[in-house]
Order: structure tokens, then sequence, then C-alpha cells
């Protein structure tokens, strides 16, 4: 099975064209949109979004990663149905004011473990 998709950063290929993601990095690209993408940003789709924004808004507690994980779950869970998540590890640095995501998660059918790394900081 081969998935595909364009590049995130709409980078071009040297025939021009936008390149593409295949295989697992279209699924990470595929991540990266759930999380990144705002409410209302997708016009035709509004409902594509989570709440992270207002989550990183929240103070920092060991209450807001759970919630922030959770959220992320729940949106990748939705909207990604090739994405079996094993766990998620959300790591707080107040110092730094950021959030480190460690998602593992498997792609049916092949069920190999994967990793997927963010940093959400805060607003």
């Amino acid at each position: 099975m081969v998935w595909s998709d364009i590049n995130i950063n709409l980078e071009l290929g040297r025939d021009g064209d936008i390149k593409k993601h295949t295989y697992y990095s279209a699924v990470e690209n595929s991540i990266t949109n759930i999380i990144e993408t705002l409410i209302f940003q997708r016009r035709m789709l509004p409902d594509f979004a989570n709440s992270l924004p207002y989550l990183l808004m929240e103070p920092m507690t060991d209450e807001t990663a759970r919630e922030i994980g959770e959220t992320i779950i729940d949106a990748i869970n939705i909207w990604e149905p090739r994405v079996i998540i094993e766990d998620i590890d959300v790591n707080t640095f107040i110092d730094k004011l950021q959030y480190d995501i460690l998602l593992r998660y498997r792609i049916e059918p092949e069920g190999e473990i994967r990793t997927y790394q963010k940093i959400l900081q805060q607003r």
C-alpha cells in the first residue's frame, strides 16, 4: 500500500511540482497537520482542529500536560484512521515554556511501533 501527501512546507521538486511525502512520511505529515491546524482554519472542514492553542495558554501544570496528551490522542483517533496510538508522553519544561511530546504509534497493517516528536511552545 502506498500513501502519499504533499510536502507540508510546499517545497518544489526538480520538476517544478510540489514534492510529495510517501509511506511513513505521509502519515507523519498527517499527524503534524492534525496537531497544528487551528479551529476554523480549514474553511471546508472547520471541525478539523483541536483545542491545543487554548491549552497552551493555561498554567503549565501536570494536569495541563495530561489534557494536551488526551487532546492529541482524541484528534488523531478521529482524523487519522491509519494510526493506532500506543502511548504518549507530554513533558513540561517550565523554564523553556514548552511541552515536549513523544507519541508512540503503529500503522496498520504493518504493526511496527514508530515515534513522533513535537515541541509545543506556550504562548
